[in-house]
Order: C-alpha cells, then structure tokens, then sequence
C-alpha cells in the first residue's frame, strides 16, 4: 500500500503487535505500540519509509476496527498444530547438521544425491528417540507443560538441558527472529534479553535454505548485543560429540548474527558462547562452552561458506552432467563431472565417514582403509574378497598356523606375510573393521526392507536367552515346588555406576560423600594388548620382562 496517508486512530498491526497513529503533523507522526505508555516521534519521510516497510512483511491496516488493507478475505479457523521440536523438519541440502562430512569431504553431497537410489531409510530407535526428547524440552521451555509431564525415562536428561538454558538468559522474552526484525521494521527498540527455541535460521551461506537451533539466548543493552549463547541438545549416550570448533553451532551462531544484524548490533568483540549438553553420556559432565569473539566466529565461518560453495557447485555439476537416475554412480565419475570436488574419508567418531549416508559403498573410504596393504600379487580389495572361512578345526590352530593357512588359501606365499607387512596390516584394521561392518548393515537393512540381493540372504539368528513368560505365575509355581525365597531369588548389590546415577546429586553437593564412594571402589587393570605407535597411550612392558634375572641356578 503505498503512498499510505495516516490517520490519528489508525492501527498497523503485524504478528500480534500494534501500532496506534496519535497525532499526524506535516512533517511529523507520533505513535505508540498497544499496551505501552511510551510514545515515539519521528519525521513524516521516516514514517513512511516505516510503513512501507511494514506492508511490505504483511502488515494489516485498521480504521475505526475494521481492516482496510489488505482487503479480508473470508477465512476458516486453522486447527492448531502440536508443538514439535525442528528435529521433524527437513533437513537442508547443505545442512548444518552435515557439515563435519561436507566442509572435509566436499564431494559428498553430489555423491549422495547421484546414488539416492542406494540410500537407506535413515530413522532408527535412538534418532526416533532423540526426536522425542527434543518435543519434550521444547514444549517445557515454551512453557506449555510443567515437569511433571515429561515421561519419566526421558525427564532426568531433558530437565538437565532445560535447566541449564534457561540459566542462561534469567530474565528473558521468548519470541522469534521474525519478531526482533518486525520490531526494527516498525521503528520499535528490539527486547533487551530473548531466547529463541527450536528456531529455524537462515543460513548464512545458503539463505533460501534454513537449519533449525534447539537454543539460542542473547543478552543486549540498547540494542547492542552483550553475549550470543547457542545451545545443542544430543539425548544420544554412544557418542559424545566435541564442542571446541564445532561446525554445526558455528553455523547457527553466525546465521544469527547476520540475520539479526538489522535488529541488533554485533560488536566484534561481543562473546559467543556456544555448547553441547548431552546428559546422558558417562563422560560429558558439565557444559564447557566454547566461548569465540564475533570477529573470530566471521573468520572461523569464511572457509565453511568457501566449503559449501564448493559442495555446492559440485551437486550442481555433477546433475547436470550425470543425467541418468536410478543408476550406481561411481566416485570417479563424480570426480570427472566435478574436478573440483575432492573426497576425503576420515574414520572415527569425528570423522567424514561417521555418519555419511555413503560410507558402505563408497570406493575412496575402502581405498584409505587398505591403503598400502596390497601384496605383490593381489591388490588389498581383492585380497579381502578372497579372505577364506576357516573351519572348526582350522580355527583351532596356532596363531601362525592360522596365518599360514589364510596365506595358502589367498595363493600368497607365507614368507611374504612379513612383521612389516602385519604391523602395517594391523595399523589399517580398525578403519577396515568399521568399513565391513558399514557394508553388513547396509545389505541387511535393504535384505529387512523386502529387496533381493545376489549373494546373500537372511537367515534366523541364535535365540536369545530364555526367560519367564510371567514372572507372578512362575514364582506361584516354584513355590509349589517347595523353593525358598532364596532359592527362588538372587540379591546383590547394585553396581556403582548404577548407585553413582542414583547419588549424583549428594555426590556433587558433598566433597566428603564423594571422596569415600571412590574409597569402596575397586577396578581390575587394564589387559595389555596391542596397539601401533602413534597411538597416544604410553607403552608398557610385557610381564615376562618384569621376571627377576637369576644368573646362577644351583640344584
């Protein structure tokens, strides 16, 4: 609407705000928000701008209560919809999420989407889980249930979380980034404090593109922002994930600081804090924040933006010239179509590969595991597919023996299977373990999926151990037997991590009932075993060499 001439009593109104005309002058406007005494006066050229700027978002314009502009149309109520967590939403092609795999390995997305085809179904137990956990503490934070309604299974982790967001920012309005920019947009100063839950953010390297952050908290003095403070929440307990140089909240924090800085202004040396509270993990303890300067997060971000392009226009490449659906695509080809990308496995929970949609058939992530592992007369691939099953007697043999016969068995001859060869065999086991491991629950989830796969199938595993089918009916009938309580029963103490969980609380509070839980504890040493030299545990002496020398022996 535009040129808008107001009139005193006008009302714009923009996602549940309102802004009342009170007087009209000339060459000036004065007006108030709805519900605030406070009035403000800017110039007529300044109002207009302001009011442009607010149709332009959406806003509605009242006179005398009843909307001109735009003009109504007939509506029906919307059925409201459940509060979810942004763990339901979609992720982005270049998802923040990701970004370990396509900041390192920046071929991943084009391969990924060339071979869609090959891609399972990524749901499982614990995501399923972690997405529950994620409503739980969304809704708890929004307020719009107390404690008492979170599942018990789920409430010690997520009131651990909760708990410690909202230690954050005290006194604090929670609202929306659209909200602080519609307050800009309309001339208002934006809150003081806010926090933003399950806030879905522009990215800045991707803008038509959003990732969704649990947790967001800013603190702000006269519309300068003191303290950024980005929050992740991993329900998971396998893996505990690094905070120091994290990309994924790097990511949100920097979304933020661009998209708000139309509302808020973001010194250089303003602290972001960011962390990961994972609750459920044994070693994650406390949040450590990692707390980075504005002006160090921009740098930090730079070579993530300069990453994305690439994986960017790799998938872009790689589309237009693999036209062909539904087809395996190699890791050459993808290399032939996009020059630029580069692949780039890395093992590990860290790494590339940990959580790739590709890794069990990805040709490069095999050829790193068995890099230099080739023999003179077969490549290491070729030297894996033909590894034979030894039999029971077979199996039974000495540890040489065995390495005889899988030697024989491969046509290579034993005297080539060198120490070197081994040691250097032994240093790649690990990321040749994780590969086939990778690659036998992929062909089980497609065979469990209804597919036919040549050359394998499924089969019925071992049963597992037996159990009473009910436990009321079993003691009733055992007592019938004649058995004591004793009998019927074992009673034994928990185990200390089990009591550790249950104490935790009087364990932090109490120096004194901590000190004498770790008295009552006792723990075997650690089995030697074998590992290669850059592993960065001390080496220790077998215990043969720990024997006393004896230089004479008399009968």
């Amino acid at each position: 609407m535009n040129p808008y001439t107001p009139l005193p009593h006008d009302e714009l109104r923009l996602d549940g705000k309102t802004i009342v005309i009170d007087r009209v002058f000339p060459t000036q406007v004065i007006f108030h928000q709805a519900g605030s005494m406070e009035s403000k006066e800017v110039t007529r050229e300044k109002f207009d701008q302001l009011s442009k700027n607010s149709f332009l978002l959406g806003a509605a314009l009242f006179r005398n209560n009843e909307q001109i502009y735009p003009t109504p149309t007939p509506t029906t109520m919307p059925t409201p919809e459940p509060t979810l967590s942004g763990s339901h939403n979609t992720h982005a092609r270049l998802s923040p999420s990701d970004s370990k795999r396509w900041t390192n390995c920046t071929a991943s997305i084009a391969f990924q989407e060339a071979n869609a085809h090959r891609v399972t179904a990524d749901d499982s137990e614990y995501s399923n889980e972690g997405t529950e956990a994620h409503d739980w503490a969304t809704k708890l934070l929004l307020g719009e249930i107390g404690p008492i309604d979170i599942p018990e299974n789920f409430r010690d982790p997520v009131l651990s979380y909760t708990d410690h967001c909202q230690s954050l920012v005290v006194v604090a309005v929670t609202t929306s980034l659209q909200s602080c920019l519609d307050d800009a947009a309309l001339g208002f100063d934006p809150p003081t404090d806010v926090v933003f839950v399950e806030e879905q953010i522009p990215l800045y390297y991707q803008e038509e593109q959003t990732g969704t952050a649990d947790f967001i908290g800013l603190t702000a003095t006269d519309g300068i922002a003191d303290r950024l403070f980005v929050r992740d929440y991993k329900h998971g307990a396998g893996v505990l994930v690094g905070t120091d140089e994290n990309t994924q909240l790097a990511i949100y924090a920097y979304s933020v600081v661009k998209h708000l800085s139309a509302a808020y202004q973001f010194p250089d040396d303003c602290p972001v804090d960011i962390a990961i509270v994972q609750p459920r993990h044994r070693e994650a303890g406390d949040p450590t924040p990692w707390v980075i300067t504005v002006a160090d997060l921009r740098t930090f971000c730079e070579d993530i933006e300069y990453r994305a392009i690439q994986a960017r226009t790799a998938a872009e490449r790689v589309r237009e010239r693999i036209a062909p659906l539904g087809v395996d695509v190699s890791n050459k080809e993808i290399l032939e179509a996009a020059p630029g990308a580069v692949f780039a496995p890395s093992e590990g929970d860290e790494g590339a590969c940990r959580w790739c949609k590709c890794k069990a058939f990805c040709a490069v992530r095999l050829a790193a595991a068995v890099e230099d592992c080739h023999l003179p007369s077969m490549s290491a691939e070729d030297m894996l597919a033909a590894m034979p099953t030894l039999d029971k007697m077979e199996s039974k043999a000495s540890v040489q023996g065995r390495i005889e016969l899988v030697a024989n068995a491969i046509g290579c001859p034993s005297h080539i299977v060198t120490d070197e060869y081994l040691v250097n065999l032994v240093g790649h086991a690990k990321a040749i373990r994780s590969f086939l491991s990778d690659a036998e629950e992929y062909l089980e989830e497609r065979l469990l999926a209804g597919e036919e796969i040549s050359g394998v199938k499924l089969v019925d595993g071992r049963e597992g151990n037996r159990d009473w089918a009910n436990e009321v009916e079993a003691e009733t009938f055992l007592k019938g037997q004649g058995l004591k309580e004793a009998e019927r029963f074992d009673f034994k103490l928990k185990s200390p991590a089990k009591i550790e969980a249950v104490l935790k609380d009087k364990l932090k509070a109490s120096t004194r009932t901590k000190n004498r839980f770790e008295q009552l504890i006792t723990r075997s040493s650690g089995k030697k075993k074998l590992a290669i030299d850059s592993d960065k545990r001390d080496a220790v002496a077998p215990a043969v060499a720990m024997m006393p020398v004896i230089d004479d022996f008399e009968v």
